[in-house]
């Protein structure tokens, strides 16, 4: 069963719907990706999956209105980013990822306003490229376990840890890329989840400051 949601999740990114950054699963080579990281291989996929259900839920009931939003799924932890053009979808959004079976806890940071412009969004794909290769240069953080999005120079970290340093040196390194206004860590410490958990539902991610704002 399994096996048919990562073939059907990997055709989905294919089909280029946001949120795909969790895990890339196609065949052996998406499965070895899942198998190193702080989450089980059965976690994973059923967490891409969750996002794939998530965004077709989204598709279905608005296309046009959900196009701009991003989801990410961590553990059965949603998180929503992106823009919609009103309060009412941004409250809808959510509650189309609450009914997803294995959705735990949505932290939705979706914004209401117009769709982001192609330049903007270009940086911010830029921030999230350097991101990436800062955390892949820091001995402390498996970047395997996070995901990044990057929203109108705003990073959301998601992901799995091995420990509090780990979350918080992930959100250090992330702050320090250039064009970072922003950073939110939605990252959870595998050693103490119950905290973690109780921190998403009550909306108290960590925020820092980015290390450069132009």
């Amino acid at each position: 069963m399994r096996t048919k949601l990562a073939l059907a999740f990997a055709l989905t990114c294919a089909t280029g719907v946001s949120g795909c950054a969790t895990a890339v699963v196609a065949g052996a080579a998406g499965v070895g990706v899942l198998a190193v990281q702080e989450r089980t291989i059965g976690q994973g996929l059923d967490d891409t999956a969750a996002v794939a259900d998530i965004k077709s839920k989204m598709f279905r009931t608005d296309r046009e209105a959900f196009a701009n939003v991003a989801v990410q799924v961590s553990e059965g932890r949603a998180l929503l980013t992106g823009t919609v053009p009103t309060p009412e979808l941004k409250s809808e959004a959510e509650r189309l990822a609450w009914t997803v079976r294995q959705i735990r806890a949505v932290a939705n940071e979706v914004e209401v306003g117009p769709k982001i412009k192609l330049m903007r969004a270009a940086a911010d794909d830029a921030i999230s490229a350097d991101v990436r290769t800062r955390l892949l240069a820091d001995p402390t953080v498996r970047a395997v376990d996070v995901d990044i999005q990057t929203h109108n120079g705003v990073v959301y970290l998601m992901g799995l840890v091995s420990s509090q340093d780990a979350r918080a040196r992930a959100a250090q390194s992330a702050s320090l890329a250039r064009g970072v206004k922003k950073v939110v860590s939605y990252i959870e410490v595998r050693e103490t989840p119950q905290i973690n958990a109780a921190r998403l539902r009550t909306g108290a991610p960590i925020e820092m400051a980015g290390g450069s704002t132009n």
